[in-house]
């Protein structure tokens, strides 16, 4: 049993003495309910794809039909077979069901029907590519203008009212949820964001250390606060300010100055980090961000280049890439019924009709030419050769009768092979595709 996407295909083996002479003249048989569709193994690519050759839609049928309540249809309209896909959501039948015929004018004759009603309900007939609306599966209008969708209701209060009570065509309804603005996580602490990688706590462990016994902890005094890393500051302060020996953790000296002489006193007597009038930290700073600035416009005029330089390649290789950029924004404009038809598209990179491909089959046939010239020019060397000694025989046959002056006969010699094997070895040195 093997899976190819909502589809399954079985294999069944036979004894040796079966007779397949019925299985062969049939398209499709019921299990169940459903009629699924056959071929024997050994049969040709092509006349299994001949199968499905003359086919046609019928669109509109009632909910949750079958493939058995098609059969009166079926066989009024000569069709081969007939199958019902499924939603890829639920899984259940769609309203709409493919006929196979097995001829052109069968197939027309089933389009050009327009009086036809299952369960006294018109159904349509339209062609097996057109697309359907993935509610109502009509072929008059797309799932977006349905008049049966479910249309969600502006109005918040009454999204939550449809939410809580579930009226009729909004079962399993759940409001839209409001966008959160800003990035404010309620359950991280200012601690544990600006806290060190090896000290940091989440804000679980927080609320286990704020329920722990605080008689172990160290005497404060009224101005001054423990923090998480175990530095001591002075209360009331504000989040910026940095104690003393935290200085010498976060900056190196040597590469960032960092002038602390404003901050001897810390906030709460009026210092500040932001007091400084020296001007090698903003200096600092400013030429830090201009390198980067001039590094990141080197690799975007690089990767620019390189993007073109690939485009120019793909282009004139006849290379098909789809990005998944590109496979993206082509998944979002389809519709309900092509996303219930048809597979997503996936990122890919086609080389199938490359130009490198394209050549290499063009060598390949340029060398069996080549080759059958070749076999050819080996066969005129034989009979060459055949002529030869039998005009050398008829020489000498004259000759001896004196038909023939022996000053006036040519020799004859045959044609040597070695022409003809170093053109086969030189053949085989080729590089192989």
């Amino acid at each position: 049993m093997d899976t190819k996407n909502l589809w399954q295909q079985a294999t069944i083996t036979y004894s040796a003495d079966s007779n397949f002479d019925k299985i062969k003249k049939g398209h499709g048989l019921f299990i169940l309910n459903d009629m699924v569709r056959y071929h024997m193994c050994d049969l040709p690519k092509k006349e299994i794809l001949d199968k499905s050759k003359f086919s046609a839609k019928l669109a509109g049928l009632p909910r949750f039909t079958t493939g058995k309540q098609l059969v009166e249809i079926g066989h009024m309209l000569n069709a081969t077979a007939w199958i019902i896909p499924r939603a890829r959501s639920n899984y259940l039948p769609l309203q709409h069901a493919y006929f196979y015929f097995p001829s052109a004018d069968d197939a027309e004759a089933a389009l050009s029907n327009d009086n036809l009603t299952i369960d006294n309900k018109h159904v349509t007939w339209t062609k097996s590519n057109a697309k359907l609306c993935a509610i109502c599966s009509s072929p008059h209008h797309k799932a977006s203008a349905c008049p049966r969708k479910r249309k969600t209701p502006d109005n918040r209060s009454v999204q939550k009212l449809y939410q809580r009570f579930q009226p009729a065509q909004f079962s399993n309804y759940k409001a839209p949820t409001k966008p959160l603005k800003g990035a404010v996580n309620p359950n991280v602490t200012f601690a544990h964001v600006t806290g060190s990688s090896s000290n940091a706590k989440s804000p679980s462990e927080h609320q286990k250390n704020g329920q722990k016994n605080t008689q172990n902890r160290p005497p404060q005094t009224a101005n001054t606060l423990e923090t998480n890393d175990g530095y001591r500051q002075q209360a009331g302060s504000w989040s910026d300010d940095i104690p003393d020996t935290l200085n010498d953790r976060l900056f190196d000296q040597t590469i960032v100055p960092t002038p602390q002489m404003y901050m001897a006193n810390g906030t709460m007597k009026g210092g500040s980090m932001h007091d400084n009038n020296q001007d090698d930290f903003k200096e600092f700073v400013r030429q830090q961000f201009l390198a980067l600035n001039d590094n990141l416009s080197y690799l975007v005029k690089s990767l620019d280049f390189t993007v073109q330089r690939v485009a120019a390649i793909e282009q004139s290789m006849n290379i098909k890439v789809v990005t998944p950029f590109e496979a993206e924004s082509i998944n979002l404009k389809k519709d309900d019924a092509e996303s219930m038809t048809c597979d997503e598209i996936e990122p890919s990179i086609d080389t199938s009709s490359s130009i490198i491909v394209q050549q290499r089959k063009t060598i390949n046939g340029l060398k069996s030419v080549n080759q059958m010239h070749q076999n050819r020019l080996k066969s005129f060397t034989l009979t060459v050769n055949t002529l030869v000694k039998s005009c050398a025989a008829f020489q000498s046959i004259l000759v001896q009768n004196n038909m023939l002056p022996k000053d006036l006969a040519n020799n004859m010699f045959p044609l040597g092979d070695a022409f003809d094997s170093d053109v086969d070895q030189y053949l085989k040195d080729l590089p192989q595709f």
